[in-house]
Order: structure tokens, then sequence, then C-alpha cells
């Protein structure tokens, strides 16, 4: 509504400007050889305008005769994109429903018309893919190598090749390839993720794993369990060389997932040191050596047995007393120890008559 009004005002003004100018009884001379040439302001101001108009319009046609060859370039260019633009989804379509001669047909028509546009390559790729061309399919991804737009496409594109000629080294360099151009491919941080655990690189998939979560990829939950998944896994690998360490990491993963099983015992276990005893070894209070403890279904005196051991859960245990503690051996021990060779300082039935380790009757 508004524009309505201005436009009638500009009218307005025109009109009075009009007719001011022809109520204005003012004369334009002009002379040219001798000759003197009058007419009222309102006429030369009219022929002067008609002047104008006419100049601009020749301006105009001599620029469009000018531009004429550029636009008709430019029209058969824009049909010719347009043919390639309607092969390549012709060729998709090809593609989706499995027709190979199509999609190779219309591969071949987009590349010429369009060269290396990148649909034009994926279609080029993805034919050579339905095709069984290997080589083909590597080439067309290798070449949108170079635009930076379609890397991260190229990229993927020879992941997938190198993962199913089995090349897992090939496969890894990509993958760092693809996370180092584009930190939020969820396919990248993944993949990179798997190769870190199998190659057991704890460090780099716990890096890889929080650069995944800071590029939102993940919830927070699911970062949380796989990083104490990352960091048991870590402990278990460190448990021969560095049990502190591993014992660091397990208290980690423990943290960080409560109910994750495999970190409770590594968590548990002590430091090794001189002096302590190993986790299969109770020392009962005031008793001068320890008892090993390993499963046998007799039962136990409760009043000489930690509360976890005689819980009701826990009660079918036998205890054999040993000589001195013995701190685990690096080597892989079988689940349960065997019996020692010690002398009982108590004899068995007594014991489980109900004796207490002082040697009086309960």
């Amino acid at each position: 509504m508004i524009r309505v009004f201005v436009f009638l005002a500009v009218i307005a003004l025109l009109a009075v400007g009009l007719i001011q100018l022809v109520n204005q009884p003012s004369m334009v001379t002009v002379s040219w050889h001798g000759m003197v040439y009058g007419r009222p302001l309102w006429q030369a101001v009219l022929a002067l305008l008609a002047v104008i108009a006419v100049l601009m319009i020749i301006i105009a046609a001599v620029r469009a005769l000018l531009r004429a060859p550029g636009n008709a370039s430019l029209f058969f260019r824009t049909r010719r994109r347009s043919k390639g633009f309607n092969a390549v989804t012709q060729g998709m379509i090809a593609v989706g429903s499995g027709d190979v001669r199509r999609a190779q047909k219309q591969a071949i028509e987009a590349q010429k018309i369009l060269g290396s546009e990148p649909l034009a390559l994926l279609l080029r790729a993805q034919a050579a893919q339905l095709s069984g061309d290997r080589s083909a399919a590597e080439s067309a991804f290798t070449a949108m190598l170079d635009d930076p737009e379609t890397k991260p496409l190229g990229l993927r594109g020879l992941f997938v090749e190198a993962r199913r000629r089995g090349d897992a080294h090939r496969a890894r360099v990509l993958a760092a390839e693809a996370v180092k151009t584009s930190p939020g491919l969820p396919w990248a941080g993944t993949a990179l993720l798997e190769f870190q655990s199998v190659e057991k690189d704890w460090s780099g998939a716990l890096a890889t794993l929080a650069r995944n979560a800071d590029n939102r990829l993940i919830d927070k939950e699911t970062a949380k369990r796989h990083r104490a998944v990352l960091l048991t896994a870590r402990a278990i690998d460190q448990a021969e060389r560095d049990r502190a360490g591993a014992k660091a990491s397990a208290l980690d993963a423990l943290k960080l997932a409560p109910g994750l099983v495999p970190c409770s015992p590594r968590a548990s276990s002590p430091t090794p040191t001189t002096s302590a005893v190993p986790p299969r070894f109770w020392r009962p209070p005031g008793a001068s050596r320890p008892i090993r403890i390993w499963r046998r279904p007799i039962w136990a005196c409760a009043s000489a047995i930690p509360p976890a051991i005689a819980s009701p859960a826990c009660r079918r245990w036998r205890l054999s007393p040993v000589a001195t503690p013995r701190v685990p051996s690096p080597s892989p021990a079988p689940p349960w120890p065997r019996a020692s060779s010690a002398r009982p300082a108590l004899p068995w039935r007594r014991f489980c008559r109900g004796a207490s380790p002082s040697g009086s009757a309960s």
C-alpha cells in the first residue's frame, strides 16, 4: 500500500513540474553557422529527452550484437550440460535397478559431456562397481581426490574397494586420511577406531574415541562405555608387563562403567609387592600362615573365614593352609591352583566338624 502512495506522489510531482515547465515563457536559442534556432523551453527539454532515449536504444543494440556470440555459446553449453545431467540421472536410475548395460552407456555419455564433473565420476565408479570392474572404479575414485569437495567421496570409495580385496593396511591409511580431511565422517572414525583396537594401539584408539565424541558421532553414554572397554582391554594387555598401570586402567574403567565385569577382578587385584598376599590366599586373624582358597564341595567353618566367603552363596569352599605366600608367576595359570604339598596344620576332619583355628572344638 505504501508503494502505491509513493508511485502516485511521484506521478503528481512530475505532472506539476511539466505544467510549470509549459507555463514558462522562456525560449532556448541555438546558433549554428549563422543560423539561429529558437524554441520554447518545454520543447527543448522534450527534444533532449528524445535524443537521450535514442542513444540508449542504439547502445543497447550494439551491446546485444557484441554479446551475441557469447550468449549463443552459453545457450548451447547450458543445453549440453542439461543433457549431461540428464544422462547422469538416467545412469543412477540404471545403477539402482541393476541395469549394467544402460548404466555403462549413460556413464560414458555423461563423461563425454561433463568430463570431470563429480556426478559423472560418481556414475562412472558406480557403473564400474556394478559390472565388477574394480580397476575402473578405483580409477574413478582416485580422480575424485583432486577436488577438495569430492575428496571424502573418493576416500570412501577407495576404502570400500580396499576392504573388498582384503588390504587392511591400505584401508587403515585411507580411514586415517579421511579423518584428517573431515573429522565429522562417521564411517572414518568408526573404521579407524576398529583398526587401532585390532592393532592394540590403545592410546590412539582412546584419542579417536574422544574425537568421535567431540564431533557428536556417538552420544555421551556410548562414549563412556566404549572408553571403559578400551581401558579394560589396555589393562588386560598390560597385565603381564605393567601390573600397576594395568590396575590404574582397570580402576578408571570401573569408574566409567561400574557394571563392566572384565575390569572388576583386575581393579581389585593388589599391586604386586614383596609382602603382598595373592588374591587366592587369605590370612585368618591371629594365624601365622595364609590359607589357600580353592573350590571343593565341603563346608568350612564360618567363624574362621571372611564374611564374603562365608555368605550363603559362597560357602562351598575348602581351605588348605600353605607354608608361605606365593606371588603368581607371569605365566598363565589354571583357574584353580593345585593342592599344596605342605602338611596341614589342622586335620581336615576336625576342621570340618567345626574346630576353631586355635584347635578347640566349636
